[in-house]
């Protein structure tokens, strides 16, 4: 069941923008792999947070 749900996640990450939206998505992948799902989710919440932080702060400055 998990290989389909992979599968169907597939479809979202080719519309992934190569820009700042790769950071939530690997810190995300490389903490679910390595621990379990419910940490890389909440490690992916707070990448994006993060980035969206830091990219707001610039865009001021």
């Amino acid at each position: 069941m998990l290989f389909l749900v992979g599968l169907e996640l597939v479809k979202f990450v080719r519309d992934i923008k190569w820009s700042l939206d790769i950071i939530p998505l690997s810190v995300t992948v490389i903490s679910a792999v390595f621990t379990n799902m419910a940490v890389g989710f909440a490690a992916g919440i707070i990448a994006d947070r993060l980035v969206a932080f830091y990219s707001r702060g610039r865009q001021r400055a």
